[in-house]
């Protein structure tokens, strides 16, 4: 990571964690801009707004970078009153249905985590349903309201175990509904806790929707770990909004949970997992982890089948999840999804300009001979 991204995202980290920062009152216009940016990419925009008009030292500010973080955190809460609207109508609708699901990732953290919703900054809504069946059924149900399917198979069924609707809104954007039937796509990571046990200790969501349920906080930390893990093979599984929802849910633990999540840790083999998510957490916002259950983290990991220090090759990460999977049969097919996903899915994502089926197959596997020589 070049050295200015590390600067950027240290002042951000310190905002966040409430530590002393200078003000850059002698950085450029560009520099100024590259901040800003970098909020955004973040997804800590809000959040840094709040600290910061909070602290003393934002009068002291550039007028620009002050300016633009108004706007952009006002857009953020016009956008997060938007999502919680049309959850709220969708939530409804599906328990007419007398279909339950649980909200999951950021939807789920900002009504019970963060002090106002629209602070965790999200793109999508988050449901996990008990069984693709349930899934094809709530489709049918938020169709009246104005979500379309964007496809039926993504890029196929063993590689992303979830369907997608959007709904587009006045100012050109789309709320996106992510309709998952199990916690986790990557293979080496899915099954690890039972939708059994995610139910049975879920929470309510009052400040959300009447009945809304989430994930109880040491699953949701357990996920937060695991989700991290997963999106470590494309780069992009360390942005600071994500680190910083580990900092906070574990701010609150006390030592009956952290026990709780220890536990849950070793018996599903995601020490290192867990580990060396708090390790990140801890790296940028200081956060409390106790040194006996790291300690003892450290010595389960070695045992475990992950290895979390390759899981940001991608090649180990195909391996990992090839190797996952029970039957060569089963095996085979997610190899032929990674390679050649859906034809409808392809299209889609790729076929925007005009590109036939075929060009677009041999596109993606020169890009995918360039990524192998690359790692």
């Amino acid at each position: 990571m070049p050295d200015t991204i590390l600067l950027e995202r240290r002042w951000l980290a310190n905002v966040l964690a409430g530590k002393s920062f200078p003000v850059f009152a002698d950085r450029s216009s560009e520099q100024v801009d590259a901040l800003m940016q970098q909020a955004q990419d973040e997804g800590v925009v809000a959040q840094c707004h709040v600290r910061l008009k909070q602290s003393d030292a934002w009068e002291r500010l550039p007028e620009k970078f002050r300016r633009n973080l108004d706007f952009l955190a006002r857009e953020l809460a016009v956008h997060a009153l938007l999502r919680e609207s049309e959850c709220r109508r969708v939530l409804n609708a599906l328990r007419v249905a007398s279909i339950r699901p649980l909200v999951l990732k950021g939807t789920a953290l900002a009504y019970w985590l963060y002090e106002s919703p629209y602070l965790r900054d999200s793109v999508d809504i988050d449901l996990l349903f008990e069984s693709r069946d349930q899934v094809e059924r709530a489709v049918a149900v938020v169709q009246p309201l104005g979500f379309s399917l964007l496809w039926r198979n993504g890029p196929g069924d063993l590689v992303a175990q979830q369907l997608v609707c959007a709904k587009p809104t006045a100012d050109g954007s789309n709320v996106y509904l992510d309709l998952h039937w199990r916690l986790c796509d990557s293979p080496v990571l899915d099954g690890r806790i039972a939708q059994d046990e995610l139910r049975r200790d879920a929470i309510e969501l009052p400040k959300l929707a009447a009945g809304a349920q989430g994930l109880s906080p040491v699953h949701a930390c357990l996920h937060a770990c695991m989700h991290r893990l997963s999106d470590q093979q494309f780069g992009f599984g360390d942005r600071l909004k994500w680190l910083y929802d580990l900092h906070l849910i574990v701010s609150r633990f006390d030592r009956s949970q952290w026990q709780c999540l220890h536990d849950l840790a070793i018996d599903r083999g995601l020490a290192g997992t867990c580990r060396d998510g708090l390790d990140a957490s801890v790296e940028w916002f200081d956060t409390a982890f106790p040194a006996d259950i790291r300690s003892q983290w450290v010595a389960a990991e070695a045992r475990e089948r992950i290895d979390v220090r390759r899981f940001k090759s991608w090649l180990y990460a195909q391996w990992i999840n090839f190797g996952a999977l029970p039957t060569w049969p089963l095996r085979l097919r997610w190899l032929r999804q990674r390679l050649l996903p859906d034809a409808d899915y392809l299209r889609d994502h790729y076929g925007r300009d005009g590109r036939s089926l075929w060009r677009i197959a041999w596109d993606r596997l020169v890009q995918g001979r360039r990524r192998l020589r690359s790692r």
